[in-house]
């Protein structure tokens, strides 16, 4: 008998909605923060009825496992595997991967907002903006931690 696993690479529970062909009723399933569940446990499904479930899933960018290793700049949502649960070191790469992919938005992110800063500036000054170097200056705060200042030079 067939068992599908999926895992949830990312700091957030996942809700999962699907719908076997037999049963009328949408089930549903939390995958928690960093962990993963067997689909459908309780209801022991064929292999048919998973395979329908998967590509309900994979619509919602659930990936094979194997594709962990070979992406470089790819976010995971939900990976899943066959028949034995994943390795934690896998979850734990999708997990790394995911805060790199993150982090290289946020800094795209920051980079435009700075330059609009200018762009905004030499609309209003009627100077126009110039090669160089801005300073961006994040304060930030963690839970049950002191507030600390990042300062970043961005290039223009």
């Amino acid at each position: 008998m067939a068992k599908l696993f999926i895992a949830n690479p990312t700091k957030q529970n996942n809700h999962l909605f699907y719908r076997f062909p037999e049963i009328a009723r949408m089930q549903e399933e939390i995958v928690p923060a960093g962990g993963q569940i067997e689909i459908a446990k309780s209801l022991k499904p064929s292999e048919e009825a998973l395979k329908i479930v998967l590509e309900q899933l994979t619509v919602n960018g659930c990936v094979a496992a194997t594709e962990i290793n070979k992406a470089r700049d790819k976010r995971f949502v939900l990976v899943y595997q066959w028949n034995d649960p994943l390795k934690v070191d896998k979850i734990a790469i999708a997990l790394d991967k995911n805060d790199v992919v993150a982090q290289a938005v946020a800094d795209e992110q920051m980079l435009e907002t700075a330059s609009q800063a200018l762009d905004n500036v030499a609309t209003v000054t009627g100077i126009a903006p110039v090669d160089g170097e801005m300073k961006v200056i994040e304060n930030t705060q963690s839970k049950g931690k002191k507030a600390s200042r990042d300062v970043r030079t961005v290039k223009l």
